[in-house]
């Protein structure tokens, strides 16, 4: 019976990923105009094209920003859900309406967040960012064009961790919630405060829970 039912699921990964992934990986130690063209025309050239790619500066800028969306979009993203995790776990009041608004991101369609972070976060007109700096009379800042070339990249990461910070978030939470309540209770008897929990007992539990979430972020940031 596991044999049947597994056979559908096995014969699509085979189909649809895995002979294309194998094919690829042989296909890129040879020279082919197409890759619709036949083995028959392949010609073999080794490690050619892995240097030719290598040497592609677009290419060794694409994996730069591949590392700094991962490292610094990452050490914020964790941070942020973090601290919104526990937070929310803390018996804070209202904290279903909380959750709610800062797991929306998710659900929006990323045309649509892009959309919204261009023309209502960093346009230089009447942006977010241009009223709050001109407000504060901080007008270099206020009238700063956050999409420009220069900027562009960090701007975008901003908003792409934006999106991401309340899917971490429920992770983290679902991992505080089956923290066993009698450690706390023991801690908060001994006079441990606020941040000893945190650092001795919370922490500790979630190892688990960092290595979930920074696999989810790597392969988010690789496709992303």
């Amino acid at each position: 019976m596991i044999i049947i039912f597994l056979t559908p699921a096995m014969i699509c990964y085979l189909l649809v990923f895995l002979y294309p992934s194998i094919r690829t990986t042989i296909m890129s130690f040879f020279a082919v105009e197409s890759v619709s063209d036949p083995i028959s025309t392949w010609s073999f050239n080794g490690l050619e094209n892995y240097r030719t790619l290598f040497n592609t500066a677009i290419f060794r800028q694409s994996m730069r920003n591949i590392a700094s969306i991962w490292l610094v979009g990452g050490i914020g993203v964790m941070v942020t859900a973090l601290f919104f995790a526990v937070s929310l776990t803390n018996g804070m009041k209202f904290s279903k309406f909380f959750r709610s608004v800062i797991y929306l991101p998710n659900v929006v369609s990323a045309i649509a967040m892009g959309t919204m972070w261009i023309n209502y976060v960093y346009n230089s007109s009447y942006g977010l960012l241009h009223d709050i700096f001109a407000t504060l009379g901080m007008t270099t800042l206020s009238e700063t064009l956050w999409t420009g070339p220069d900027k562009l990249f960090w701007s975008m990461l901003v908003a792409y961790s934006f999106g991401m910070v309340g899917y971490h978030m429920l992770i983290f939470m679902a991992s505080i919630e089956q923290i066993p309540k009698d450690y706390m209770e023991a801690a908060q008897i001994e006079g441990a405060n606020v941040f000893q929990r945190f650092f001795h007992i919370t922490l500790p539990f979630l190892r688990g829970c960092f290595r979930t979430n920074i696999v989810m972020w790597t392969v988010f940031t690789v496709a992303f």
